[in-house]
């Protein structure tokens, strides 16, 4: 089931045949877990990273559910929803509701077109190119643009999107083991979502090395700054892994696919977290402004299992990277907008 990209090729698609398959089982969870992380061991290719990554998602959320509310009555549905929610979550979008959003999806519409024989579909794009970080000149610079975000933070106005930062990170199989090839983060400058790829492949001793760990030690353990990321449980654990030291979690942390699940349950019917692909169509087909097409834009998951251990990254690599931190602000706009 698992191999068989053809017919399943994303992963929710994947993880919904591995949970039916292991409801339907009459085996051990823990021993399929095991027989999977052997499968990983034994294989280095785009198959094993999809299964690994698979495999990750499956002990960080352990059939993590959302109960839909009953709709007999709107006032116990919102309740039971508003509950479910962290307090810091709510309190950070009541804060992020009284601010000006001018962010919205329209930023990540490029044209970019792909015609087929019936339809023509698009994909969303970054307005500009990230930028591959993998020099201490470039590191510099990009902790100065994370300054410059802690500035506002410290200014004392009211709390905006510009304070945050979004993160993600990509992987790679090494020997039998899983290692980070890259982090990216993107914030607005000027209210337009820009996007760094920071390459994390640099030799452990070199001046390289030490300085993209003490950039994350200071962006994820010592700064104030508010990070946005996607089920970020187990990049967490990568990324502490790297640095040498345990990131612990805190309120500065918003993790979009909580946020992004309890708003779509007012929409439409869903009983398990969403993965990113599906967050961003269902907030593109309900879009909030229906005089937008923006139900023929999606977001493209073409290079996920790309081989991301190689370098030179290809543009197309880099553009989905980048992407991928940057829609995590865009749709958090979305959803402070909704929210209201």
């Amino acid at each position: 089931i698992l191999m068989d990209t053809k017919t399943g090729p994303w992963m929710f698609d994947l993880a919904k045949r591995l949970h039916n398959f292991l409801e339907s089982s009459s085996v051990s969870v823990e021993n399929v877990k095991r027989e999977l992380q052997t499968l990983c061991d034994s294989y280095d290719n785009r198959q094993s990273v999809l299964l690994r990554k698979l495999l990750s998602k499956s002990i960080d959320q352990d059939d993590v559910t959302i109960k839909r509310p009953s709709q007999s009555s709107i006032k116990q549905k919102k309740k039971k929803h508003n509950h479910s929610l962290p307090a810091h979550y709510k309190s950070t979008l009541k804060l992020l509701q009284s601010s000006p959003t001018l962010l919205s999806w329209d930023f990540l519409m490029n044209d970019c077109a792909s015609s087929s024989s019936d339809s023509i579909s698009k994909t969303l794009s970054l307005p500009s190119r990230p930028i591959f970080v993998d020099s201490c000149q470039e590191l510099e610079c990009l902790q100065s643009k994370l300054h410059g975000v802690v500035g506002q933070c410290e200014s004392g106005v009211d709390l905006s999107l510009s304070q945050f930062v979004a993160f993600d990170t990509e992987w790679y199989s090494a020997a039998t083991t899983t290692q980070l090839a890259t982090i990216q983060l993107s914030i607005l400058e000027e209210g337009i979502p820009s996007s760094w790829v920071v390459d994390l492949m640099c030799a452990d001793g070199t001046p390289n090395y030490s300085m993209t760990c003490d950039l994350l030690r200071w962006l994820f353990m010592e700064s104030e700054l508010n990070l946005v990321g996607f089920a970020y449980k187990h990049d967490l654990h990568m990324l502490s892994t790297y640095i040498g030291q345990e990131i612990t979690m805190s309120p500065k942390y918003i993790d979009l696919q909580l946020l992004a699940a309890h708003q779509m349950m007012e929409e439409e019917d869903i009983t398990s977290l969403p993965g990113l692909k599906s967050c961003c169509d269902h907030f593109l087909k309900f879009g909030a402004d229906p005089e937008k097409n923006w139900g023929c834009y999606s977001l493209s998951k073409k290079e996920q299992c790309s081989e991301w251990g190689k370098r030179p990254l290809t543009p197309s690599q880099l553009d989905y990277a980048g992407l991928d931190a940057a829609v995590l602000l865009v749709a958090l706009a979305d959803i402070i907008v909704r929210a209201r």
